[in-house]
């Protein structure tokens, strides 16, 4: 039998793991699979393997993992995959299909410009694009490709920043654009949820001179109907992939 198992990263504020958890709950009932599970990469249970032993217990043979994360970061091309393969090798008889991250998508730059244009409707602001940073190459381009789209589509120049693992450091880019040339600066964070993040992000801008310049704090992307679009997309490639 057929299974969906989604996976989100895990966090330790119990309000986003129950947001993402009620946000799974409403993509399930738009799936038609009889199976389907969640787990926690990390900071949260049930995990990846207590997930797919859920589906096991209830007859399924033929996995489906949905990284329901934002980019295709270590998480989605290490850790996760590592998971499987240990799985894999634990029940031999199951059979894995696993899909892409919630990435690039046209709905993800639908959500970012509405998180915008709920805050600022000025002609004379730049948007600090806050993401959180990885080494992973790939995650790289996807996060470039993001701010490529939203700059086209908000006619403001984008910039980028990340909380952790890259540069520009947030804090260095923030204190840069609030000496340019525009009477706002909209912090725009490609995150899920509030959380640890947004809290230093507030500090940071709290500690930083910007008399000349209004600065705008976004909400982070949330988990908006959209992004359900996106995870149910997710899971039909891995249908079609599947009938090859």
């Amino acid at each position: 039998m057929e299974a969906v198992v989604y996976i989100g990263h895990g966090s330790r504020n119990a309000t986003a793991n129950n947001e993402f958890v009620q946000f799974i709950k409403e993509v399930m009932t738009e799936v038609g699979t009889p199976i389907q599970a969640y787990g926690f990469l990390e900071l949260e249970k049930p995990t990846i393997k207590e997930a797919v032993e859920e589906c096991i217990l209830k007859g399924a043979t033929n996995i489906k993992v949905i990284p329901v994360l934002l980019l295709s970061g270590i998480h989605v091309t290490v850790d996760i995959p590592n998971e499987i393969k240990a799985l894999e090798q634990e029940y031999p008889y199951l059979s894995f299909l696993y899909g892409r991250p919630l990435g690039a998508d046209d709905l993800m730059v639908d959500i970012l410009l509405r998180r915008i244009n709920e805050k600022s409707s000025s002609e004379s602001r730049g948007i600090l694009l806050v993401g959180h940073g990885s080494r992973e190459p790939e995650a790289g381009v996807e996060f470039e490709e993001i701010r490529r789209k939203v700059e086209s589509e908000s006619k403001s120049p984008i910039f980028t920043s990340y909380l952790k693992a890259q540069e520009p450091a947030f804090s260095v880019e923030l204190e840069r654009r609030v000496k340019g040339d525009y009477q706002q600066l909209v912090v725009l964070p490609f995150l899920l949820f509030k959380g640890g993040f947004i809290s230093k992000m507030n500090d940071e801008i709290s500690s930083v001179n910007h008399s000349e310049t209004e600065i705008i704090l976004c909400e982070p992307l949330g988990f908006d109907y959209r992004l359900k679009s996106i995870v149910l997309k997710r899971v039909y490639e891995l249908s079609f992939k599947e009938e090859r």
